[in-house]
């Protein structure tokens, strides 16, 4: 995100408080006429460009803490590739000043209980589908994972989870590559596109078929935007059907439930669509809330004001980091609580799945019914009946000596052909 530079506003207030802490320092280590002289000065200056601006000393503290963001922000920018410990640093500097002086850990605090910060919203962020919006180290996948291990501990007795990262084993400069606790590629994480829907796809055709998951299940599909951006539009358009089919229904279907993580929500940028993002709790972390176009699907003055609060306030402080939350149709900035990771070891086994199950699983997928509709459409136009044996079930797995009766399997995926081709002929009659 661009960060703009500091405004008259905010550096009144970043002086003002220089002022306050000087006056403050001393006070407490003055020991010369001159110094005393110097001191007084100091807190009268303080005082007279506090009243001139008309604001209080919470205020200012508020102002201060944006301009040093905007500062600190401009010089990240130059130095970053020398330095990871700058993002760190650059919101703790006022934070870390006033705790040197009296009451200056008193006076942060009631500046951020002015604010209305708190951690009221994340027991159900805990448990709900979810918009995770976070910018480069902002830290969303770090928030993702913790999502993650904290469903693993609320269903000791049986849990199934998913992940979708075309980003897997990455990671920016310095941090250790996140492999979602060594969770199997291919049964637990899914890298490509075409895997992430083809598995979204499932469970949401499971839901649609009125079958239970067997146990909760957690979906988490972190660079969302990105993967999208690899799939073709009819298989993006039918992502979007299997997510609201899981958004709307998956609670009552066996507690299920799906985490998004992305860079932004800016509308027209994403894809995304509105009513995804209006109709699930959204979390915007600390860049990422700074951002007003991210807000631009929403309604109301909050989306201009949100933004400029969470600008005035530190990244961290006393574990809470600052975000902006979207929950009950309300634009709110809270804060996320401490999170820590504990020492869980995970052992991912999947539910025993049916022959029927597996086949679909393996072979019933967006790309194999497309081709065997193409395949059908050939043999109509051919003036032979659209299915065969012979011809389809080689495409979904299905060998010839297979086509019998009593295989369970053959009789399903026959039933799934020709309702797909009964279906295909509605929508194009």
């Amino acid at each position: 995100m661009a960060r703009t530079r500091p405004t008259k506003r905010q550096l009144e207030g970043l002086l003002v408080t220089a002022l306050y802490g000087a006056t403050w320092w001393g006070i407490l280590s003055s020991r010369t006429p001159f110094n005393w002289v110097l001191t007084v000065a100091s807190g009268i200056t303080a005082e007279c460009v506090r009243h001139s601006s008309g604001r209080d000393r919470l205020d200012c503290l508020g102002d201060a803490f944006g301009a040093i963001g905007g500062i600190s922000g401009d010089v990240e920018t130059g130095i970053r590739p020398y330095t990871n410990g700058i993002a760190q640093t650059k919101t703790q500097i006022i934070s870390h000043a006033l705790k040197q002086l009296p009451m200056g850990e008193s006076l942060q605090q009631r500046f951020l209980d002015r604010q209305g910060v708190n951690t009221d919203w994340f027991e159900g962020f805990e448990k709900r589908c979810a918009v995770l919006v976070g910018e480069s180290k902002d830290g969303k996948t770090f928030l993702l994972k913790w999502r993650l291990q904290r469903f693993i501990e609320q269903h000791p007795d049986g849990h199934e989870y998913y992940i979708g990262d075309i980003d897997y084993g990455r990671c920016h400069e310095g941090d250790t590559p996140n492999t979602w606790f060594d969770s199997p590629v291919g049964q637990a994480v899914f890298t490509t596109a075409d895997d992430i829907a083809a598995k979204v796809r499932a469970i949401a055709q499971d839901i649609r078929d009125g079958h239970d998951a067997a146990v909760p299940t957690l979906i988490i599909l972190d660079e969302l935007v990105d993967t999208m951006e690899d799939m073709d539009r009819d298989q993006f358009e039918q992502f979007m059907r299997d997510l609201k089919t899981i958004k709307n229904r998956g609670l009552k279907a066996g507690n299920i439930t799906f985490v998004l993580g992305l860079h932004s929500t800016t509308v027209g940028e994403t894809g995304i669509p509105q009513w995804l993002l209006r109709g699930v709790e959204t979390i915007w972390l600390y860049r990422a809330g700074q951002e007003r176009a991210n807000f631009l699907h929403l309604n109301g003055k909050n989306i201009d004001e949100c933004p400029k609060q969470l600008a005035r306030l530190p990244r961290s402080f006393n574990g809470l980091r600052p975000c902006i939350v979207y929950s009950d149709k309300k634009l709110s900035v809270k804060a996320i609580p401490t999170l820590d990771f504990g020492n869980i070891e995970v052992k991912y086994s999947t539910v025993e799945l049916s022959a029927i199950q597996q086949w679909e699983q393996d072979h019933w997928t967006p790309e194999k019914e497309l081709t065997v509709l193409q395949k059908m459409r050939e043999r109509e136009a051919s003036g032979k009946t659209p299915y065969s044996n012979r011809d389809i079930m080689p495409i979904i797995g299905i060998r010839q000596n297979q086509c019998v009766r009593s295989n369970e399997v053959y009789e399903h995926a026959k039933s799934l052909i020709l309702a797909l081709w009964e279906s295909s002929k509605k929508s194009e009659g």
